[in-house]
C-alpha cells in the first residue's frame, strides 16, 4: 500500500542505520560574500566540512551506520554543482567533467551507499559511486529521496510530463509508478517503508490554488 502524504520541503534528512543517542544534522551557513559553508551538527556542536574559501557548498543529508557518518550534498563549481559525499568529513565527488549534479538523499544498508538526486535532466540513483538513471532525459527529472529494505531499493521524486507539468513518482529497484496524474504540478521529496506500506511525502497542486515550490539552494530546480 502506498500513502501519499502532504509535506514541506525542509533542510535537511538524517537517518540513522542502528542506535546511537546522538543527534546529527546536516544543512549549511552563509559566511558572507554569496558563499556557504556545509556543516555538520553533532549534539549540537558544529564542524565545517569545507573551508568555505573556494567556492560554496551545501549538505542536504546525513546517515549514520555504524562509526561512519555519510553527508550528502552538492559542491558549487565555477559553472555548475557536483554532487559531493562526505564520509566521516572527507569529501568524494560522485562524478567528473562538466555536467551539472546534484545529490539529496543518502542510505546505507549492508555497506552499500546509496545517493538519490539528479545529472543533468536525469533523475539518478547511485550504489557505491555507480549511476543508474531513473530516466532518459527526455523530460526534467530528479530523485530526491532513497530508502532500502532488504532487496528493495525505493526511491520518489518527480518528473515533468509534455505538458510541462511535474509529476509526483516513485521507484522500486528501478521501475517508474506515477503517484499523480500529471494533471496539475506534484513533487514527491521522501519515501519510508514499514512492514507493507509505503509512505511518500510531497505536494500536489490543486485546481484553485497554485502552489510555488520553494527554492531555497542555488540552480536547483526543487
Amino acid at each position: 500500500m502506498i500513502k501519499l502524504i502532504c509535506k514541506e520541503l525542509f533542510l535537511a534528512t538524517l537517518f540513522t542505520g542502528c542506535f546511537d543517542p546522538s543527534v546529527y544534522v546536516a544543512g549549511w551557513e552563509d559566511y558572507g560574500q554569496g558563499g556557504r559553508m556545509p556543516k555538520l551538527w553533532k549534539n549540537g556542536v558544529a564542524k565545517n566540512l569545507t573551508d568555505g574559501k573556494k567556492h560554496d557548498a551545501v549538505v542536504l543529508s546525513v546517515y549514520v551506520s555504524g562509526n561512519d557518518v555519510y553527508a550528502m550534498g552538492y559542491d558549487a563549481a565555477r559553472f555548475h554543482t557536483v554532487a559531493g559525499l562526505w564520509k566521516n568529513g572527507v569529501a568524494q565527488h560522485l562524478t567528473v567533467g562538466s555536467n551539472l549534479t546534484e545529490a539529496y538523499s543518502v542510505y546505507v544498508s549492508d555497506s552499500n551507499v546509496y545517493v538519490a538526486g539528479r545529472e543533468q535532466n536525469k533523475a539518478n540513483l547511485w550504489k557505491n559511486g555507480e549511476a543508474q538513471s531513473l530516466t532518459d532525459g527526455t523530460f526534467s527529472a530528479c530523485a530526491h529521496s532513497v530508502f532500502v529494505t532488504g532487496n528493495d531499493v525505493f526511491v520518489a521524486g518527480w518528473e515533468q510530463n509534455e505538458q510541462k507539468n511535474h509529476t509526483a513518482k516513485l521507484w522500486k529497484n528501478g521501475v517508474a509508478q506515477n503517484l499523480t496524474d500529471g494533471t496539475y504540478n506534484a513533487k514527491a521529496y521522501s519515501v519510508y517503508v514499514s512492514g507493507g506500506d509505503m509512505y511518500v511525502a510531497g505536494w500536489e497542486e490543486s485546481g484553485l490554488e497554485k502552489r510555488r515550490c520553494a527554492q531555497p539552494y542555488r540552480n536547483l530546480q526543487c
